[in-house]
């Protein structure tokens, strides 16, 4: 059964709302797009792809056990009910919320592979990656380039995360989607990783954010807000000029490369 018409519109508004952060608005819209026609698997779909969009898996998978209960039938989609309860548990999240106590032991996330982060375009540019986090209630340890930094949390002089708009994805899945860097300024040490919801660098990033944000007086900056204009203390500017700069040494790779074929090609 096709989308129909209003149903698609209601959809493609809370969209438009959760790219503004107004997730309010958004779970109305998805609300009355599955009103209107409950049975819609086409609806639950997309319902529960724009959830998972926002990071909202108890909501992401809630949809699709209320389809089944209705109709008896399983949602077939790319992304399974398994897998939501993977990215709910992940971020240990009760109703979207990620619930956490630091003071029963320090959590830890582990940088993914390069595979799940995406691909090649997808990576943060930094030539020092951040590897493993542990926070606990005294602070943060750090390892980055197999070196492991340890501070308390009012170490942290400046933390930020900035979101942009980016090319992710692996082969023929690849699309723009939001991309949030986080930048942790320390006494001598700069960290920046992803902690966005599309190929972050670390599983359970809802949750990091979650903790980062708690102890941490965390400035978030939206590039992609309409005027923009960024300010000379950009907390990511050295990772765009080590993208220009990689962007140049593969371009240059190619003009060379390209230059050998041809001064060598066999005379006919």
């Amino acid at each position: 059964m096709d989308l129909d018409t209003s149903g698609r519109d209601l959809l493609d508004m809370a969209g438009e709302c959760m790219d503004r952060d107004d997730l309010g608005n958004a779970r109305e819209l998805i609300a009355m797009a599955i009103a209107q026609a409950p049975a819609n698997g086409n609806i639950v779909f997309d319902a529960s792809g724009l959830f998972r969009y926002a990071e909202l898996y108890s909501s992401a998978r809630k949809v699709i056990e209320d389809f089944h209960e209705r109709t008896g039938l399983k949602l077939y989609m790319s992304v399974d009910r398994e897998e939501i309860i993977q990215w709910e548990q992940a971020n240990q999240m009760i109703d979207d919320v990620p619930v956490f106590d630091l003071a029963e032991g320090p959590l830890q996330f582990k940088r993914l592979s390069d595979l799940e982060r995406g691909s090649f375009s997808s990576y943060v540019t930094t030539s020092t990656p951040v590897e493993f986090i542990e926070a606990s209630e005294q602070g943060l340890a750090i390892t980055q380039s197999r070196t492991k930094y340890e501070f308390k949390w009012d170490e942290i002089a400046r933390a930020s995360i900035v979101t942009r708009t980016i090319y992710k994805g692996v082969g023929l899945s690849s699309t723009h989607y939001p991309q949030k860097i986080c930048t942790l300024e320390a006494p001598g040490r700069l960290f920046q990783f992803d902690v966005s919801s599309t190929y972050p660098d670390f599983r359970g990033v809802v949750l990091l954010r979650a903790i980062l944000t708690r102890y941490l007086n965390m400035e978030f900056i939206d590039e992609r807000k309409p005027g923009f204009k960024v300010a000379k203390d950009d907390p990511i500017r050295n990772l765009k000029r080590e993208h220009l700069i990689r962007m140049g040494l593969i371009a240059g790779g190619i003009i060379l490369f390209s230059l050998f074929l041809h001064f060598n090609q066999t005379p006919s």
